[in-house]
């Protein structure tokens, strides 16, 4: 066991749906997850937001991205190609989170390389599990270039 703490794992949450924030960040919290959580409520403010934290040091980069597809102003699709076609940006998992079952949004988020693609569950019980899987592998276990190693 180390003795050295961790930093609290940045995640940023692109969701436009109120109600999905305020679950995954309840969600997490009922799982003791450690981290902060910056969200974006549209693509735009997404892809705003991680160029201003590209430049400016004031700012730091999310280590974990969780993505819906169905934003405004632009979609999930336009916001993972703006993130995996970036040099900096590309190294930031991204985890789709989403309602859509389209093989087309499936193909299409992996052809940009995202690291995984979820179905947002329908009940409390399966969100829940998917959260604390989330927690237990993405919060616990992997190593972020943030860490330095």
């Amino acid at each position: 066991m180390s003795i050295l703490k961790t930093k609290q794992k940045h995640i940023m949450l692109i969701e436009d749906n109120p109600g999905d924030v305020t679950l995954v960040k309840d969600l997490l919290d009922d799982h003791q997850a450690d981290y902060r959580m910056s969200v974006a409520e549209d693509g735009a403010h997404a892809i705003d937001t991680l160029n201003l934290a590209r430049v400016d040091l004031k700012y730091d980069l999310p280590d974990l991205i969780l993505l819906d597809l169905n934003l405004p102003n632009k979609s999930g699709i336009e916001v993972l190609e703006a993130i995996k076609t970036d040099s900096i940006l590309k190294r930031i998992p991204v985890i789709v989170l989403t309602s859509s079952k389209d093989k087309r949004d499936i193909m299409a988020t992996y052809h940009l390389h995202a690291n995984c693609y979820l179905n947002k569950p329908t009940n409390i019980e399966d969100f829940s599990r998917m959260i604390r899987l989330i927690n237990e592998f993405w919060l616990g276990e992997v190593v972020y270039p943030s860490q330095g190693v």
